[in-house]
């Protein structure tokens, strides 16, 4: 009798294996990382995705730091492509400025797992490279000294020239 039972628990499970879903064999989706940097009210990275079938939604949501992280209302919807495992992203940090940190933190909408980016200080985030402007106090006397004195030489080269030919 026990090789009876043994016999029909094997062709049961069998059968079921054959009959499964081909999602049941597949591999999780999964979120694998989230980067994240700054450079000035931008803090831009990107997400790394393994298994998502196309269509899945991915939101990405701006937390900052105060005495504790808390989400803000920055977001962005990531909806995925086939043969695509990677999506970049920006946010925009201006209204957040007065936060200690910040960091991304990527949902998946289906199955309501998440993973979040590391941690990114304020200070860290230089603005954008740019050259100062000179200010008009300085480039007024500037321009009019240089005109003076260009004018100044020119007279007195056409006052040596005249001078000479006679």
């Amino acid at each position: 009798m026990p090789r009876v039972l043994a016999l029909g628990l094997a062709v049961i499970i069998g059968a079921l294996a054959l009959f499964a879903p081909a999602s049941a064999w597949a591999a999780p989706k999964e979120v694998r990382s989230v980067d994240a940097s700054c450079t000035g009210d931008s803090l831009s990275g990107t997400i790394s995705l393994r298994n998502f079938p196309s269509g899945s939604q991915i939101v990405l949501t701006l937390q900052r730091q105060d005495s504790g992280w808390s989400d803000t209302t920055v977001q962005q919807l990531v909806t995925t492509v086939p043969g695509v495992n990677e999506y970049a992203y920006a946010l925009n940090v201006s209204a957040h400025k007065d936060a200690k940190a910040w960091r991304v933190r990527a949902d998946d909408v289906s199955s309501g797992t998440s993973k979040t980016s590391g941690r990114v200080a304020v200070s860290s985030c230089a603005p954008p490279a740019q050259l100062p402007e000179a200010p008009i106090a300085i480039l007024l006397p500037a321009s009019m000294l240089l005109t003076a004195a260009a004018w100044f030489g020119l007279r007195r080269r056409e006052a040596v020239g005249s001078q000479s030919a006679f």
